[in-house]
């Protein structure tokens, strides 16, 4: 998967501000005043080519119980079930964790590495509900990012969460079509008092097949 492909050149006004989807080209008038100016210049950067492993390899040992050693290259991971106090994280809490990482990272790249724009901090929490009965999967997850930052504006975040979460999180994109995701913002002045706070859609999931 190439990172810098065209996601960054498409202008399409997928923004959406306290739940609200804008519709197409909504966006424009406000890229051309003041920081949205750099934020549209931005989205013409040239593409670099950047190779990624398409093949991936982990191997689970069964070590007795529910506990399991996940080796992925050089690291062990250890895992348990159920969750309980001093115990290792079971699968599905190992899945909420690489959905926040691959999330913060994305919204990270975005917001730093293209828009440009410094962070002082960036964190994400992630919470999910799951079935009862059953296969007992992951029904509903929520991510709540929180920034800080002096030229962190609510309008520019919003529109790199979305960039984030629907062009470039893969782990987001691969559980987007089984379970219901959505997500809210923060932007923290100086004093931990939240200055902002943004909502995102929460895309229909996909019912699974039986």
């Amino acid at each position: 998967m190439d990172l810098e492909r065209n996601i960054f050149s498409k202008r399409a006004g997928r923004s959406s501000v306290h739940g609200n989807r804008k519709p197409e080209g909504a966006v424009s008038k406000s890229v051309r005043a003041g920081y949205r100016t750099r934020l549209a210049l931005e989205f013409r950067v040239p593409q670099k080519k950047v190779i990624v492993r398409a093949d991936l390899a982990v191997r689970a040992v069964h070590l007795g119980n529910m506990c399991v050693e996940a080796h992925v290259r050089e690291r062990v991971l250890q895992m348990d079930y159920p969750a309980r106090p001093g115990a290792s994280a079971t699968p599905l809490e190992v899945l909420l964790a690489s959905l926040a990482a691959c999330a913060v990272n994305t919204l990270n790249l975005v917001l730093a590495k293209k828009m440009g724009v410094p962070i002082e901090s960036l964190e994400v929490d992630g919470k999910a509900q799951r079935r009862e009965e059953h296969p007992t999967v992951l029904t509903e997850i929520e991510l709540v990012y929180h920034l800080r930052g002096e030229k962190l504006e609510a309008e520019m975040l919003e529109r790199a969460v979305r960039i984030a979460e629907d062009e470039l999180c893969p782990v987001l994109n691969m559980l987007r079509p089984g379970t219901q995701i959505g997500s809210t913002w923060t932007i923290e002045a100086h004093g931990d008092e939240a200055s902002h706070a943004g909502f995102s859609t929460k895309p229909e999931a996909t019912p699974m097949a039986h």
